[in-house]
């Protein structure tokens, strides 16, 4: 049996964007979660993402360049961190007693920056970075086998990348020993046709280490296909590159379709594994697991019922069957007897619970449900997304080109003008009292940044206020008096009076003689309502809704 593993390489072009980050959108995630390997390039910030364990690489200014290596949980013991001091490169090594290789294979992604790149985001130039990785790529092939990825922005046209022969132009400055063979590896076909400043010292890092480009010579991908593409054309920057010891593992690699989401296409390989004791996980968390069973209610009844169905003796039979097979203590073994266990609970639950209905499951992809995503903005991503579509078939014509990045460019626009007058709205709304909720005021708060109007000042102290007033440890009221005055309140709600009370719990105004007079004849104290009167009408000067504010959290 081989286990087919496979390693995704994507140019992300940076984690955010005008509505959040990308992470958030199951579109976004959809591209990569089922697979067990995921490499991202210009990350820029740390990633972290559910269901993975991520080794990441940043520059100090977390605004460009960056890479990530992320693996699945259930394969993430057998792969470790490879050190690499190198800008925009991370290693891992995945152990070749876990996943049943013959060497130690390091998975290597790459990103480096563009030629015509300024200096001033870096000391480090491309070639620098191409020069450094060279040597770290020759350390690493003498401790096993390499697979390496990434975007390199090196366009090598139609290039050989190894020794052919003696007169294949490389004899000029790699000196050959006399026993050398040349190699003999199939003929690479690239859509870009055009080469840059980077061809030169890209190639000659793969002759001096041996390595093979797969773009353009594997199945999935013989034509070469084109993995960039920008308003001025389209090229091969992308690739994946392994030593020849990992050919016998490779079984394909494919250009995946080109997305609304960067401007590079992922890139997909997939490897055979000899057999191992362990099972590589390719597929997404909701394909793996199936579906939970139907829930159950639990009755006054339920009681009793579950003692007469253990009294049952099929029931008791099945028990003793299960506790008297033998199951084999590997992890096949393992899921037998999961199984086995939850049919049996099942049949349990069947006879003695009552069943409820299973919540509906619509076919339809998740949609973004933020507030300020409208049908406008839905739309206009359906229509970006079709129009990604449409260009990544067609590459190499200019006007489909220039057609995406106008309704790209459009959709973005309308994301920024939708999420900010949205938030402005919401600061208005706050400000005037018509809203006296605290999820909203921390959603406010949170994107403090883009709002013009936003006093963060006063934000901050009222939140800090608070914190401190409903902190146990506060001086003006013990524990004991904060629970009685919590139980009042509570009470007051379930008798539905007084009725200002319930309109500032509903988010409404209220009159202050006619709030506290509500609160005084269910306070213990005469305290409490001068109290609460004095703070309220400190406040209530300063900002009105801040006074709302104080009704609505003390009760």
């Amino acid at each position: 049996m081989n286990l087919q593993s496979k390693i995704i390489s994507w140019n992300i072009q940076s984690t955010n964007t005008n509505f959040g980050s990308k992470f958030d959108d199951p579109q976004f995630c959809a591209v990569f979660d089922k697979f067990p390997f995921v490499c991202l390039q210009e990350i820029r910030q740390p990633v972290k993402h559910s269901g993975f364990r991520s080794f990441n690489k940043t520059r100090r200014d977390k605004k460009h360049g960056g890479v990530c290596i992320m693996v699945q949980n259930e394969i993430a013991k057998g792969v470790k961190l490879e050190k690499s001091t190198i800008e925009d490169v991370v290693a891992c090594k995945l152990e070749k007693n876990y996943f049943g290789v013959d060497n130690d294979i390091f998975i290597v992604n790459s990103y480096i920056k563009p030629a015509n790149t300024s200096s001033k985001n870096s000391d480090i130039s491309g070639f620098d970075t191409i020069r450094e990785l060279d040597q770290f790529l020759n350390v690493l092939l003498s401790k096993g086998d390499v697979i390496t990825c990434g975007d390199f922005n090196s366009r090598i046209g139609h290039d050989i990348d190894f020794i052919k022969g003696e007169k294949c132009g490389y004899e000029s400055f790699i000196p050959l020993p006399e026993d050398y063979t040349p190699q003999e590896l199939p003929t690479r076909n690239s859509k870009d046709k055009k080469s840059n400043n980077y061809k030169r010292p890209f190639l000659e890092m793969l002759v001096n280490n041996e390595l093979h480009i797969l773009n353009g010579r594997t199945l999935g991908d013989s034509y070469g296909d084109f993995t960039c593409i920008q308003t001025s054309g389209a090229s091969v920057v992308d690739y994946f590159i392994i030593s020849p010891n990992c050919s016998k593992y490779v079984c394909h690699m494919t250009i995946q379709p080109f997305t609304c989401f960067s401007d590079h296409k992922p890139l997909l390989l997939a490897l055979n594994f000899s057999p191992s004791n362990i099972l590589v996980n390719t597929k997404a968390l909701h394909e793996t697991y199936a579906r939970a069973p139907l829930r159950y209610k639990i009755t006054p009844d339920s009681l009793s019922s579950l003692r007469d169905t253990m009294m049952d003796p099929l029931v008791e039979e099945c028990s003793k069957s299960l506790l008297e097979t033998d199951y084999p203590e590997d992890l096949l073994g393992t899921y037998k007897l999961n199984e086995d266990i939850t049919v049996h609970l099942n049949k349990i639950a069947d006879k003695c619970l009552q069943k409820t209905k299973h919540p509906k499951i619509t076919k339809k992809g998740s949609i973004n449900k933020q507030p300020w995503f409208t049908q406008a903005t839905r739309e206009a991503k359906i229509s970006c997304t079709r129009a990604a579509q449409i260009v990544s078939d067609f590459p190499n014509s200019d006007y489909l080109r220039k057609n995406f990045y106008q309704v790209k460019n459009t959709y973005k626009s309308l994301i920024d003008r939708t999420k900010n007058k949205y938030l402005d709205k919401l600061n208005t709304d706050i400000e005037s009292g018509k809203i006296l909720n605290w999820k909203q005021f921390k959603k406010l708060k949170k994107f403090k940044g883009r709002v013009d109007k936003f006093d963060c000042h006063d934000m901050d102290n009222f939140q800090k206020f608070f914190g401190k007033l409903y902190a146990n440890a506060h001086s003006t009221i013990t524990v004991e008096n904060k629970e009685e005055m919590l139980q009042n309140a509570e009470a007051i709600n379930n008798n539905c009076q007084p009725s200002p009370a319930q309109s500032i719990l509903n988010g409404h105004s209220a009159l202050i003689p006619l709030l506290f007079g509500a609160f005084l004849p269910y306070s213990l104290q005469l305290w409490c309502y001068v109290h609460w009167h004095k703070v309220y009408q400190r406040i209530f000067e300063s900002c009105p809704c801040h006074g709302n504010q104080i009704c609505q959290l003390f009760l």
